[in-house]
């Protein structure tokens, strides 16, 4: 796949700046809500200057199952940060399943245990939700969480119908949300057990709210369902 950017009078994109370590972020999602993917141009190799005159980015990815698709793309200029979606269908076999709802606050993940809170309880459209995650590992409280991709934590928050999706970050209990800092913030310490994100539904519906952290140089995958009534 090729990501083309272009500014409003339809020419390349120019001002890109790197941000959350990259330079274009896309973020790929099954309807089944279960294929998860976030990859970048990087990954294929070095950006190089041709492609920054032409705003043309490579991304490359195996689609495991047919089916439909939704592509988020996140990228930054000194004007601010931008994020677009687009749908993809993609034939053949196997087909994805259909996509069950499941709301456990509490789930473990390989080694892994995940508690969820929710600051109100009932999450209502239009307004600030507080998401705490505590993380433990064999059970453990985890304090040594590492930054990934220049933030506590990475989200996507996507509806069941994938008519909505946000890409935001997390931030450590006590300090800013992630959402009112400078986006070249990076944190330098380690922390944990407890990782808190800020979170605005735009409607009601069913979400997937998929959480990528790193932790003993490995990144890690953790999801929740929530409904917002």
């Amino acid at each position: 796949m090729n990501v083309n950017l272009e500014d409003t009078d339809k020419k390349p994109l120019q001002g890109l700046l790197r941000h959350h370590d990259r330079l274009v972020h896309a973020i790929i999602i099954g309807k089944d809500l279960k294929i998860f993917a976030h990859i970048h141009p990087e990954d294929v190799g070095p950006i190089t200057d041709a492609m920054l005159k032409q705003a043309v980015f490579p991304l490359q990815f195996t689609f495991p199952k047919a089916g439909e698709y939704i592509i988020g793309l996140d990228y930054a200029t000194e004007y601010g940060h931008y994020s677009k979606r687009v749908s993809l269908s993609v034939s053949g076999r196997p087909h994805m399943a259909e996509s069950n709802a499941n709301f456990s606050k509490k789930k473990d993940f390989g080694l892994y245990h995940v508690i969820l809170k929710t600051s109100p309880d009932s999450i209502k459209p239009n307004a600030e939700t507080l998401f705490r995650y505590l993380i433990k590992k064999n059970y453990k409280p985890v304090t040594d969480l590492e930054s990934y991709l220049g933030a506590p934590m990475h989200l996507t928050i996507v509806r069941m119908d994938l008519t909505e999706f946000i890409h935001t970050h997390g931030f450590v209990p006590g300090e800013l949300p992630y959402h009112m800092k400078h986006f070249h913030t990076s944190p330098s310490e380690r922390y944990g057990p407890e990782v808190d994100a800020s979170i605005v539904f735009p409607a009601k519906g069913i979400y997937k709210i998929f959480r990528e952290v790193k932790h003993e140089n490995k990144t890690l995958l953790f999801d929740f369902m929530v409904e917002v009534k």
